[in-house]
This record gives C-alpha cells, sequence and structure tokens, in this order.
C-alpha cells in the first residue's frame, strides 16, 4: 500500500523556495555568502538576510535560480554544520579556477561521469563540500573501475572524506578552529558622537537597532554600545566610559593602548580624506606627507583615540 505524500507541490511552495532546501551553519556566514556568490554567481535574497541583536546572522538566502542554499552563523554553544551539496554548472573547471582563488580546496578534477555528465568536486573554507555536475553531450560513459577502468571519482572524494573523519589536513576547510577578528572596542564618554565621526569618516553603517533615534527622544544606546558595521571585515564598536585619558603619543605620558591604520590608494586621496577629517573633529598629531614611500597622516579622533591615514598601494 503506497503512503500518501505530504510534500508540498512544487508549484506551491512559497516565493522561489523549492521542496527541499538545503541549511548549513558555518562560522562567517556573511564570509560564505560572498564567496558563493562570487564563485556561482548565485544572488543573495537580502529581504531574508536576518541579523540578531550582535550582529550574527541567522538566517540568510541564496538563490541558485531554481534552488535556494539557507544558511546561519554558527552560535555560541551550536556546533558547525557545513553540508554535501550537488549543483548543476555550464562550467566545472571555471568554477574550480574561480573558487581556488577563494581558498577552496579542489577534490575532484573533471573527470567524464555517466549519463553524458561531467563530474568535479571542491570544499570550500567553511567545510562544505561540492558535487559540481556539468553536461556533456555525446560524452561516453567511463569504464568503471571494478572493470580495469581509472579510479578518479571514487578514489578523491573517498581520500577527502577520510581525512575529514580522521581530522587529516586538507585545505582550509580542515584547519584547527579560531577566532574571528568581529570588531574594534573603543571607549569613550559619548558614544553616539564618536560613532558619528567614524560613521561619517568611514561611511559606514549602524548595526540594525543601533540608529540614532528621532531628534528629541531618548537615546539610551547612545549612551552605552553601539556598534558600526564595515562592508567587509571587522566593525568599530563604542563603549561609554565616565573618563578616559586622553593618549599624549608620541609624548609617553600617557601611552596609547591601540591605534586604527586606514589607507588610501594615492596622495590625492590623502588630501581630501585630510580635509575630511579635520572638518569632522579630528586633530592633527603628526604630518609625515613629505615621506616618499608612505605619506601618513596621524590623527586625534573626538575622543582622543590615534588614527592613521597614509597612501597603501594594496
Amino acid at each position: 500500500m503506497d503512503t500518501p505524500s505530504l510534500l508540498l507541490a512544487p508549484d506551491t511552495t512559497p516565493g522561489d523556495s523549492t521542496v527541499l532546501n538545503p541549511f548549513v551553519i558555518v562560522e562567517n556566514a556573511p564570509g560564505l555568502i560572498d564567496f558563493v556568490s562570487a564563485v556561482f554567481g548565485a544572488t543573495e535574497d537580502r529581504a531574508a538576510r536576518t541579523p540578531m541583536p550582535d550582529g550574527l546572522l541567522i538566517h540568510a538566502e541564496l538563490d541558485f535560480g531554481s534552488g535556494r542554499l539557507l544558511l546561519a552563523d554558527r552560535l555560541p554553544g551550536w556546533p558547525a554544520r557545513p553540508g554535501l551539496l550537488q549543483v548543476w554548472v555550464r562550467d566545472a573547471s571555471a568554477v574550480l579556477t574561480r573558487a581556488h582563488t577563494r581558498g577552496a580546496t579542489v577534490i575532484t578534477e573533471p573527470t567524464a561521469f555517466y549519463g553524458e555528465t561531467t563530474i568535479a568536486r571542491m570544499s570550500d573554507p567553511w567545510g562544505n563540500v561540492w558535487w559540481l555536475y556539468q553536461l556533456a553531450p555525446r560524452q561516453p560513459d567511463p569504464t568503471p573501475s571494478w572493470e580495469g577502468g581509472d579510479d578518479t571519482i571514487f578514489a578523491t572524494i573517498d581520500a577527502a572524506m577520510r581525512d575529514l573523519a580522521g581530522g587529516t589536513k586538507r585545505g582550509p576547510a580542515q584547519d584547527p578552529p579560531r577566532p574571528r577578528l568581529r570588531q574594534i572596542v573603543l571607549d569613550c564618554p559619548d558614544p553616539r558622537a564618536l560613532a558619528e565621526f567614524y560613521r561619517e569618516l568611514l561611511g559606514w553603517a549602524y548595526r540594525p537597532g543601533d540608529e540614532p533615534p528621532p531628534p528629541g527622544e531618548p537615546d539610551p544606546l547612545g549612551s552605552d554600545w553601539l556598534v558600526l558595521r564595515a562592508p567587509d571585515g571587522p566593525g568599530l564598536a563604542f563603549q561609554a566610559v565616565e573618563s578616559l585619558p586622553e593618549p599624549t603619543w608620541p609624548d609617553p605620558a600617557v601611552p596609547q593602548m591601540a591605534h586604527l591604520d586606514t589607507t588610501v590608494p594615492d596622495r590625492g586621496t590623502l588630501a581630501a580624506v585630510h580635509e575630511r577629517a579635520l572638518s569632522l573633529g579630528a586633530r592633527l598629531i603628526l604630518d609625515r606627507t613629505d615621506s616618499p614611500d608612505e605619506p601618513l597622516y596621524v590623527y586625534a579622533d573626538p575622543a582622543g583615540h590615534p588614527f592613521c591615514v597614509f597612501v597603501a598601494a594594496d
């Protein structure tokens, strides 16, 4: 007796979702989103991105055209749960090239497979293993290894999975767990004022929920803790303290505990940023723009923290 199906019909699922949608939990989900978008050309559904109050993603979706990859950041106390994922592509070699330049490990080079297809495999830096299938019309099926044919298709994935099971290092996915720099925290008497300074200087955005309230309304976060998010890389947080001895660098009387390095591509941009920094309230500490190798300004921000702006090619 057949069991009635409880699955939705494919044409009745909401939005662009399919009946089955894989979900992975990884460290640095935004990094995986960038990787998948760059390697495959998949697009993120920005409306589905759901950050927690601390900025970690509890949900995000990547649209592959006919199927979606759902993903989230690993939260404290959660295990990472990368996936085994199959994708149909137009050019498996091109996908491997793009992925390799972004830290992926090639497991199986493009190899003739059954049913007029070519197969390739890779592992990404988050521990996901990708099966890449490409149409290969009129390509003959390979001879099975048990009939004397090449064993590449099985041997390569077997070695990779055994490495994963035994903890053997096989590229970025098996690196030991490491923390990632999330943000740099600056103590200051007025978090809102300093956050606004850096928001204007760097062009960054507040973490959702940290935006200034309407004029005249209370701003409890602005007198406690605020976060600015960078488009990529670590952000800046601002923590309220009652008082803050201002560093006297380069005089060692009150040493700096840390400083920020920022870069610009050329002297013209350096001059423009210099004027903007001063207009926003920065104070010039050091002018080393006569250096032929690394023209540089050192400033104190409105709370006294030193930061540098210098010319760098990379």
